[in-house]
């Protein structure tokens, strides 16, 4: 799967996220997966498959 690197292609993801009207547990973990998602290299690099909230 491709990174989305382009701000007008993470701009539609972010639109069409808020935009879905569906299970409201779906809603939510869709709103919070730009919020909470870690990228692979930085998980690598800094050594952390744990997050301290």
């Amino acid at each position: 799967m491709a990174a989305l690197v382009e701000p007008k292609t993470i701009a539609r993801l972010l639109k069409a996220i808020d935009g879905y009207d569906g299970n409201f547990s779906t809603c939510c973990a869709l709103r919070l997966l730009p919020l909470l998602y870690m990228d692979g290299a930085y998980r690598r690099t800094k050594g952390g498959g744990m997050v301290g909230i």
